[in-house]
């Protein structure tokens, strides 16, 4: 598997490089590209009247724009963790040859054709051009460590409250975020690490004064957005303490509970399923609880793995187990509180019962056998991340 992996990894790279000769000078390998490539980065730096400019104006314009050390800073201050280990190996080492690494650690920089891949007699290397070099030289380096690790904090925060809530008021962000943390961040801040985030897909998408994730993107339907406001009213919103509440920047992070545990338990005790099994079977009975699925479609989760109901006590007790599971599960309408959490603080009438019928948009796409992390390489095998690949289409 490893080897198909790397294998996979190697063939898209080669096809990202450019084929001619190895070299370090930013015009000599943007001159490399073809006018379409030109013109695909021309606009991701906004070059303005890059549809009317020949091939040797376009290189002229990215290499004026490239070389910019603010533009390099903003780029490379949204570089993940292993995308900016990389990047400093390029540092070191400006030209290295291709050894099989994962497609999904340089593919951003490659976009941004901050490093460059050029295929050479049928050998690939990264390179990093000497201008981009020279400009990274010029940035403080303190001064942009620092940068970075505020920005991601602040985007940490975006992600874990979206997955929490769903919508909610930047205020709200701006709020919480200040509570947590002794570096108060300003609502000026805020926007200017949101719009910055915009440079590279998100999770979670601008919306007026709100921050929405983006199954429930206004674009595609307001309905969804204006549903969820509309059943969440004024509950108050769940705050955890931060190390618990930054957990939820993965979307597919939730919480183990006691209910979970018991019913996985009971998976295994009583139908002998495996513990994969069971596993990937309560991880699809946590989301359609999550989404506030109707007791028949969470009932319809057993199905496809096999499972039987040959006794009415196997389903008496079965219910029992999932509504329990229900009842201590974070939704969006509840503000991330539980449906038990939320009336110990509200009267019960507010809070919706686990045998009501819901109508909710999907948060996530429903796991099957092998629950997958964001951030985890792509079980096909691309060598990207899982937000970067496959994931981008659940």
């Amino acid at each position: 598997m490893l080897t198909e992996i790397q294998s996979l990894s190697e063939q898209l790279t080669r096809e990202y490089a450019i084929k001619g000769k190895v070299a370090t000078g930013l015009a000599d390998l943007l001159s490399l590209l073809n006018k379409n490539r030109l013109l695909a980065l021309a606009a991701t730096y906004e070059v303005a009247g890059r549809s009317k400019m020949k091939k040797e104006q376009l290189v002229e314009a990215l290499v004026d724009r490239m070389t910019d050390p603010d533009y390099v800073r903003s780029v490379l201050l949204l570089a993940e963790e292993p995308e900016w280990k990389w990047f400093e190996r390029l540092l070191k080492k400006p030209v290295l040859e291709d050894k099989g690494d994962a497609f999904g650690e340089f593919v951003f920089l490659l976009e941004y054709g901050l490093v460059l891949a050029v295929e050479e007699e049928g050998t690939t290397y990264f390179i990093l051009p000497d201008e981009i070099k020279a400009a990274y030289s010029k940035l403080n380096k303190t001064q942009f460590r620092k940068q970075q690790s505020r920005l991601w904090l602040i985007h940490d925060y975006a992600a874990a409250l979206t997955n929490l809530y769903g919508a909610y008021k930047t205020d709200t962000l701006l709020s919480i975020f200040n509570a947590q943390n002794e570096e108060q961040l300003t609502e000026e801040e805020l926007w200017t690490a949101l719009n910055h985030f915009q440079l590279r897909e998100q999770l979670f998408t601008i919306y007026g004064e709100y921050i929405v994730d983006l199954s429930l993107e206004p674009e595609e339907s307001e309905e969804d957005l204006n549903g969820l406001l509309e059943l969440r009213g004024n509950k108050p919103f769940y705050i955890p303490e931060q190390s618990e509440l930054l957990k939820y920047k993965d979307d597919l992070y939730f919480e183990i509970t006691p209910q979970l545990t018991r019913l996985k338990e009971y998976i295994v005790k009583e139908f002998a399923a495996e513990e994969a099994k069971a596993d990937a079977l309560v991880d699809n009975v946590q989301l359609a609880c999550a989404v506030e699925s109707p007791m028949e479609e969470i009932f319809a989760e057993f199905e496809p793995f096999g499972i039987k109901f040959e006794t009415e006590e196997q389903v008496r007790q079965l219910s029992e187990l999932v509504i329990d599971v229900y009842n201590h599960t974070r939704m969006w309408s509840n503000g991330g509180h539980t449906p038990t959490g939320l009336r110990k603080l509200l009267k019960p009438d507010v809070v919706k019962a686990a045998h009501t019928t819901h109508y909710f948009p999907n948060k996530k796409q429903q796991v099957t056998v092998t629950k997958v992390g964001r951030n985890e390489p792509c079980p096909c095998g691309s060598g990207l991340k899982y937000k970067k690949c496959c994931g981008k289409a659940q």
